[in-house]
């Protein structure tokens, strides 16, 4: 799960895993909420451009500003959040206590495969 936050200053996650390219490197603390700051060891991408690694962080974090910087539009309410991008829905999420949060599978490799040797229909 990720949370949609608002307040975040870049995307987040401790999950080495969740990575389909990575990039070790020294980039410096992130500054938490709590006021509290860890380091983040790498940097890659996943569906997502430019996530930072930190290992100490407790949650999946998405920052709102730079999807709309990438071009997507954010609509929040009534409990829910929807991505789109030209009218097409990207991603939905929903509020939970104060947080909207989105289900996202991760799939390092995924194929789309067609059959071209298909029968002759006559």
């Amino acid at each position: 799960m990720w949370i949609i936050d608002n307040g975040a200053t870049l995307h987040v996650t401790p999950r080495k895993e969740f990575f389909t390219s990575y990039t070790s490197g020294d980039f410096r603390v992130l500054k938490m909420g709590n006021n509290g700051v860890t380091k983040v060891i790498d940097v890659g991408d996943l569906r997502l451009r430019g996530v930072k690694h930190a290992p100490d962080v407790r949650f999946n974090l998405i920052y709102v500003h730079m999807l709309d910087d990438g071009g997507y539009d954010n609509h929040f309410g009534y409990g829910k959040w929807k991505l789109t991008k030209t009218n097409l829905v990207v991603a939905r999420g929903e509020k939970i206590s104060k947080l909207y949060w989105i289900k996202a599978l991760v799939s390092k490799d995924s194929v789309n495969v067609m059959d071209m040797e298909a029968p002759l229909w006559h």
